[in-house]
């Protein structure tokens, strides 16, 4: 619901603003119709209260009269005609957006057909957005006739005409006004420009008098330049006139004209279609450019070969944890699906592979490199080792926990540059055999309560200690397995829980390590 309130908001305000203008210019001249009746009426009363009242006269204020109210009856008509078409319209899409839930797929396709015949409108495809909409049966639900519109503006403009759009700015005063639009006054800077370069530089005099008298403060310094462009010839190579000279000035009209437009209309600069496309392309990461094709994720959208070209120019997703998923299968490597290395280095899921062992009789085959394996010499990916007879697991940065000697700091060493830790990886055979000597529920779940949907992001690494990718913490959940009292199970020499922790937030604080 959150992407149609964004991205669909143009879809529903568009018909809205044009019903409103509809509205306000049909009670403008519904005003002005009335207005003549009444002064018929009024004349009419004059004819009947002279003194001497003639048949014929009044015969012809009564047809004036008549004639004044057919015609406002059918200015009247003609005005709820075309409203009613506005409210039928708007209508007609939140009848569509309502349907995003029950749609399916026929929705979605309408949908994408919608930002299509939008995105080619904004791009000058007039003739395929309108045999696109024709075909899809889409007239209703989009803007063709606000595009086509605005065409025929821009076409003036690209011919050297100003007085088409000078028009708009004039049915769209009030509200260009109240968008602080400069649109008008750079036109008419534009005809002053053009007078002096046909050399017609008293009549450009009387185009300034007429037109930049009631300018802006913030518009002062533009009239001083076009005044001081009469001393200069239309050669000059003089900033800022050569500026005022330049042909290009046409185009930036046309994209002011553009912009101003979407403004006014409540449309952003940008398309859906290009929005949305945007959106898919987010996940952007430097692999999507590393290495040859062969080595990219073919899962990935960015690392497709089209794709790839087109989200070159948007900034690298930001990505604040980051998760390991399986080559082939696409699913998360996590103690449901350990991550399995091959004789050659390349790591894989365990659930993928065992699927491709039983499929190829007891033999892997890398999809990298399609080399083949026994899936008996297929590898789990063990935490580093550490400590005395690598008994312990690097827990984190710095952090060597065991059973048998609890947590310790190491400056040094493995766990220094180790860049999987405990909660990622398998222990090693060491390390769980002291862990069972000790009777300490090493690597299970811990640390629910850090989440709030109760999920346990840690892992146990020692004797009531409770390590995360980053922070190491009491729990009693990793407490001995024969007694919850702390006290009972007898910790190796060396492990003080609170010391531990007093260390490991100074330590945090000198950025080689993190605690909570």
């Amino acid at each position: 619901m959150a992407d149609l309130k964004s991205l669909e908001h143009p879809t529903l305000k568009v018909p809205y603003e044009l019903l409103n203008k509809k509205y306000r210019a049909a009670l403008k001249g519904i005003d002005l119709k009335v207005s003549h009746v009444r002064s018929a009426a009024l004349e009419l009363e004059k004819g009947l209260s002279a003194e001497t009242v003639k048949a014929g006269d009044i015969s012809r204020l009564l047809g004036g009269v008549a004639e004044h109210l057919s015609v406002m009856k059918r200015k009247a008509e003609e005005s709820i005609s075309e409203e009613l078409q506005a409210g039928y319209v708007c209508k007609r899409r939140l009848e569509h957006l309502r349907e995003h839930a029950t749609g399916g797929s026929q929705w979605r396709r309408t949908r994408l057909d919608r930002m299509l015949v939008e995105y080619f409108l904004r791009k000058g495809y007039y003739g395929t957005a309108t045999r696109l909409a024709d075909t899809s049966n889409l007239q209703d639900l989009t803007n063709i006739d606000v595009f086509l519109a605005s065409r025929e503006v821009e076409q003036s403009l690209a011919e050297r005409e100003t007085s088409k759009c000078l028009a708009w700015c004039q049915d769209n005063r009030s509200k260009l006004r109240k968008l602080k639009s400069t649109m008008e006054f750079n036109l008419r800077i534009q005809e002053y420009v053009e007078l002096v370069r046909a050399d017609k530089r008293v009549d450009a005099v009387r185009h300034a008098r007429k037109h930049f008298s009631n300018f802006e403060d913030d518009q002062l310094q533009d009239v001083q330049h076009c005044m001081a462009l009469l001393a200069f010839p239309t050669n000059t190579e003089l900033s800022p006139y050569k500026e005022f000279l330049d042909e290009k000035r046409w185009d930036r009209l046309i994209e002011q004209f553009r912009h101003e437009y979407y403004r006014l209309f409540h449309m952003s600069n940008q398309s859906v279609f290009t929005v949305t496309l945007e959106a898919g392309l987010n996940f952007k990461f430097t692999q999507c450019y590393r290495g040859t094709k062969e080595r990219r994720n073919p899962s990935c959208p960015v690392c497709n070969e089209s794709f790839n070209v087109l989200a070159s120019s948007l900034p690298m997703a930001h990505c604040s944890q980051s998760r390991l998923f399986c080559s082939i299968s696409g699913l998360p490597l996590n103690e449901h699906n350990q991550p399995m290395m091959l004789p050659n280095g390349h790591v894989y899921g365990e659930q993928a592979l065992q699927h491709m062992a039983a499929e190829n009789d007891g033999d892997v085959i890398c999809p990298k490199t399609k080399e083949t394996f026994p899936y008996k010499k297929v590898e789990k990916v063990a935490c580093t080792a550490c400590g005395p007879s690598g008994e312990g697991v690097c827990a984190g940065p710095g952090i060597c926990c065991s059973p048998v000697f609890g947590c310790v700091l190491t400056l040094r060493g493995a766990c220094a540059r180790a860049a999987a830790f405990a909660p990622r990886c398998t222990p090693s055979p060491a390390a769980l055999a002291a862990a069972a000597a000790a009777a300490v529920p090493l690597d299970a779940p811990c640390g629910a309560d850090l989440t709030p949907d109760g999920s346990a992001p840690g892992r146990c690494a020692a004797q009531g200690v409770c390590c995360t990718h980053d922070s190491c913490r009491i729990d009693g959940v990793c407490q001995s397995r024969d007694d919850n009292d702390l006290s009972a199970a007898a910790p190796g020499p060396g492990f003080d829980a609170d010391l531990m922790l007093s260390s490991l937030r100074r330590m945090s604080g000198t950025g080689a390590g993190a605690a909570s």
